[in-house]
């Protein structure tokens, strides 16, 4: 999927990222829950990047499965121009999907898509850590494939 050129050049023509919406994700982070039906420990990091001007999240998912363990990875690129927030996903399966995210006071949630499928992560910040839900479209609902909480490391 070809990144928006529109996109591109107020990227380029902007100084560092207001990462002021994402500053409350910096850091790293251990997950522990459940991922496609099965038990998960994630690793993540939310990161200021490229003479801060964008925020990387780098995320690598270790899955039990029958005969081992699986290993999930992908890194998300976020700028925050204007006050919009978007970005790009890339993973370990050779998917690349867009992002339009929002940020309330405790929830960053991001919408995500490319040609073949639509999906939802939402971070919400707690007292304690970190929940992550993700959800793909089905239709005019959403089916929740992943619940992890995460502790700040």
């Amino acid at each position: 999927m070809r990144v928006p050129s529109a996109f591109l050049i107020a990227t380029l023509m902007s100084g560092p990222c207001d990462a002021g919406a994402f500053e409350p994700l910096f850091g790293q982070w251990e997950c522990q829950g459940g991922v496609n039906g099965r038990e998960s420990q994630i690793a993540m990091v939310w990161e200021p990047v490229l003479e801060q001007r964008f925020v990387r999240l780098m995320w690598r998912n270790d899955m039990r499965t029958d005969d081992g363990s699986q290993t999930f990875e992908g890194h998300a690129y976020y700028v925050d121009v204007d006050g919009k927030l978007s970005g790009t996903w890339f993973d370990s399966q050779g998917s690349q999907h867009q992002i339009e995210a929002s940020m309330t006071e405790q929830t960053l949630t991001a919408l995500w898509s490319n040609e073949k499928m639509s999906g939802r992560t939402r971070y919400t910040l707690t007292e304690t850590g970190m929940d992550i839900e993700d959800a793909i479209a089905a239709g005019e609902d959403w089916r929740v494939f992943g619940r992890v909480s995460c502790q700040r490391i």
